[in-house]
Formats: C-alpha cells, structure tokens, sequence
C-alpha cells in the first residue's frame, strides 16, 4: 500500500508543490474577509494546521530517508513537552491557544523538511517552486489593486497612510514580497527578457507595492530587489551591464520618490504628534496638574517588593500625571512606581508610547518573574495578555525566546545557521558555480527574510510568512547538495 501510494504521489510531486504554493494567497484573502464579517479566524487556522498534515504526511510517504522525519518528530515533541512543564510550573492558562502557537512556529521546519523531499525526489518541483512564487506575486498585486480600486484596503497605519491589500500584517506581507519578488523577477528575465510584459509587471509591480505597504522594511526591500539584481547581473556577466542598468535606474526612481511615499508622509506625521505630546508632557510638569481618571483595580503584579529613595518617591508624584496618561496600561498592571522605575523616570514621549519597546519590557518581566523553567523554555503565550491588554513582542527572534526559552531560540538558530553554513561554504569553495542571477535572487530573498525575523514579527511565527522563507531554505538546500551541475546552463 505504501509504494502504491509513493508511486502515485511520486509522478505528481511538482503539481502538488505548485498548488501549495498557490493555495497561500488564496488562504490569506479568505481569511481577512472572514474576520472583516466578524468570523472567527478558526477555520482559516484549521485550514493552514490541514494543510501542513497533509504536506507533511506526503513528504513522509514520498521520502526515502524516514529517519530525518523521525528525528524531527522527536525534537517536536521533547520541546513541545519541556515547554508544557514551564507552562504548567507557573499555572497553565490557555493550552489550547499555545499548542497553536507552537504549532504554527513548527511549521517552519516541516515545510523546509518536506519542500527538500519534494525537491530531492523530483527535479522538476524546482520549476514548480519558481513558478509558484511567481503566480504568488501577480495574485498578490492583483488583490491589491482590487482592494484599492474598490475601497476596501484596511490601509497600514491607523492614520490612513499605506495600502496593505486584502491581508491583515503589513510587515508579513512585505516579507512575502521581498520574498517573491526577486526570484519571480529573475525567473521572468531569464525566460522570456526585459521585453516580455509579465517581467514589467513583477518587477515594477512589486516595487510599486512595497513602496505602497510603507512599512521600512518594505521600502528597503525596493532598494534591495533593484540594486541587489543590477550588482550582481554585473557581477555574473559584465557585458550585460546596459540590461543591469535597467534595474539601478528603476532603484534610483524610486529613491528619487521617497519624499512622497506612504512610509515618509507617516514618519512625519508621527513626529509632529510626537512633538505636540512632548510639548503637554512639559506643561503637565510645570503645573503638576492631573486631568485623568485611572480606576481600574489593584495591579497584576504585586509591588511590595520595591524599595525608593525619598528623593525617586517625590519624582514618582511629580511624573504621576504623565504615566497615567501615557502609560495607563503599564500602571493598571504594574502600579505607578514600578512602572516608573520600568522605565528609568523618562520624560521622553518617544520612549514612554513605543509599543515594541513596551512589549519588550512586559515579555522581559514576566520572564524574570516565572518559574527558573522559563528561562530554558518559554512563557505561555496566553500570560502575554493582561487586563485586556495583549504584550506579545513585535519581533520573531525576540518572541522565540520568550515563548520557548533558550532552548527554543536556540534550535531556531542553529537551524536556521545549518542553512547559512552550506550558503557560506558554497561560496567560498566554488563562487562562480553557486553564485548566479538566479542563486542571487534567493539570497536577497533571505537576507529580506532575516531582516523581518529580526525586526518584525511577521515571518517565524506567521504560517503564511514562515511558508515563504521555508522555500528559501529549502532551495537554498537543492541547490547547493542535491542538484545535479554536470550539465549547467550558461
């Protein structure tokens, strides 16, 4: 029965690995819409978990090397299994909603695990892959120039800056673009060249939409696709510098244009209402004035165990004001003098209303304040919200490390770096063999990739990003220790 079925799927591989692909898009739209209407997300959520066990259970029936899958399982489940004893050693609050979770930051490993399968068994899934990640990106434009032309973007920012498309978090879908992006870009150039319309569309489309998004990462990976594809076409070929030319002048267009984007116009307005509250922060010290009313019970956490100075117990009643009205969440949670000293008695606005910094000092107490267990692996994600309020950090490899502790960011890393490791040797052994337009555009897909996981919190733990950077390690494992380079084309 089982070769049966190996024999089945074996012929269909890069079909299936295309529809994987094509399917990411299509879930995400649905669901924002479902959660426009007011639905819960939960049965988008079952689709991605449904989607990633029928992958997986593929991957494990295609695959002649078993054991990597039990490995994997076994390092699932032991982490898994230390992450529910810390949980359960401070008081399990939600199991449910973390099991998701880690079953969502799993998803990661088993797509890289079973992507390389498919890969490995059929030589053709690399043209699927490509494919997919192009239908990816034309689907993606698309529905956001639908979203656009039909008034329905949710736009990026609060002030009504940026246009995101049918899709939730900008950040994960400018990592999905900056992704896509230059792999479809290259793929198009080399199929069919700078005069086919599809490469115009991919290319200036893309950077049109991450220009659009507004987010700095999104604008960064413009100025990375355009300069990062001329360089290295001049890198692989210099005669083919006026076709480079094409990509550093789009590059520069957009440069030129940054005065008038979204990310620009919402740094400036956010400046000037970051200066008008600087400003009342001011008056409030001078007249020691309190205009606001915070009721909201005891704090969360206990604070008997501060101790202050005569002189910080005077500055605590003089920044009162400030904090109730700026930080009402902290003081609800924390109580007013540990939140003051949480945040070393600053006046600065900036410091005091930043979001991620705040997510990171509430992730950062709740560690200290947990089980010794903690430390190793991880804070229930359900303990991230409190009195309403949800912390949970804005940045992947930060979130990994609370979540799952140093073990968890630790297995993270080291599969992550197993990846880089083969790119580094590669390069250093054989540049002229693995360094290519095509190998290029992977890599600036990764370096993108690693610079949303590091500043955002769009990718690792986002199924549909962590979908897209899987494809990356996957390839960047076909290319460099499966694919067969006797006949390389020139």
């Amino acid at each position: 029965m089982i070769h049966t079925l190996q024999n089945r799927l074996s012929g269909k591989l890069p079909r299936i690995v295309f529809y994987l692909f094509l399917i990411q898009p299509l879930m995400d739209v649905v669901s924002f819409w479902i959660q426009e209407w007011g639905v819960s997300n939960m049965p988008t959520l079952l689709l991605r978990f449904a989607v990633l066990a029928v992958m997986g259970f593929m991957g494990f029936m295609v695959s002649r090397r078993k054991k990597v899958y039990f490995i994997a399982a076994g390092v699932f489940l032991l982490l898994g299994g230390a992450h529910i004893f810390a949980c359960v050693q401070a008081g399990y609050q939600d199991i449910f909603l973390d099991m998701s979770n880690y079953l969502r930051v799993l998803q990661l490993p088993i797509t890289v695990i079973c992507l390389i399968t498919f890969l490995r068994e059929d030589d053709a899934c690399y043209s699927a892959v490509k494919l997919g990640m192009t239908a990816n990106v034309l689907i993606i434009l698309l529905v956001q120039v639908l979203a656009v032309v039909t008034g329905t973007d949710p736009h990026t920012y609060p002030d009504g800056s940026g246009y995101v498309g049918w899709f939730f978090f900008a950040n994960t879908q400018s990592a999905i673009l900056t992704i896509a992006a230059p792999v479809a870009v290259v793929w198009l150039y080399q199929k069919r060249g700078l005069q086919n319309a599809f490469f115009w569309i991919a290319f200036v489309g893309s950077c049109v939409s991450l220009f659009f998004i507004g987010t700095r990462l999104a604008y960064m990976g413009i100025l990375a696709i355009c300069f990062g594809l001329g360089v290295s076409l001049m890198i692989v070929n210099r005669k083919l510098w006026r076709k480079a030319l094409v990509f550093l002048l789009v590059g520069v267009l957009f440069v030129g244009a940054f005065p008038l984007s979204p990310m620009a116009i919402h740094r400036n307005t956010h400046s000037d209402e970051m200066a008008q509250k600087q400003g009342w922060v001011e008056e409030q010290l001078q007249t020691g004035k309190d205009n606001t009313d915070l009721d909201e019970g005891p704090p969360a956490f206990p604070t008997d165990d501060l101790v202050f100075t005569e002189e910080e117990l005077a500055r605590i009643e003089e920044l009162a004001p400030v904090y109730e009205h700026y930080l009402s969440d902290f003081v609800s949670i924390f109580g007013m003098e540990r939140t003051i000293q949480m945040f070393d008695f600053t006046t600065d606005i900036v410091k005091m209303t930043h979001e991620r910094t705040k997510k990171l000092m509430f992730a950062e107490f709740l560690m200290e304040h947990s089980p010794a267990s903690a430390q190793w692996f991880g804070v229930e994600l359900g303990r991230f919200t409190s009195k309403g309020r949800t912390f949970d950090v804005e940045n992947d490899f930060h979130g990994i490390y609370y979540l799952y502790g140093m073990v968890g960011l630790g297995a993270m890393l080291l599969f992550i770096g197993y990846f880089l490791f083969l790119i580094a040797k590669a390069l250093i052994t054989n540049f002229k063999r693995f360094f290519t337009l095509e190998t290029a555009a992977w890599g600036i897909g990764l370096v993108l990739c690693l610079g949303h996981c590091v500043f955002t919190a769009g990718v690792l733990r986002r199924p549909n990003g962590s979908f897209y950077m899987a494809a990356i390690l996957a390839v960047v494992y076909y290319l460099i220790k499966c694919k067969d380079y006797s006949e390389t084309e020139v």
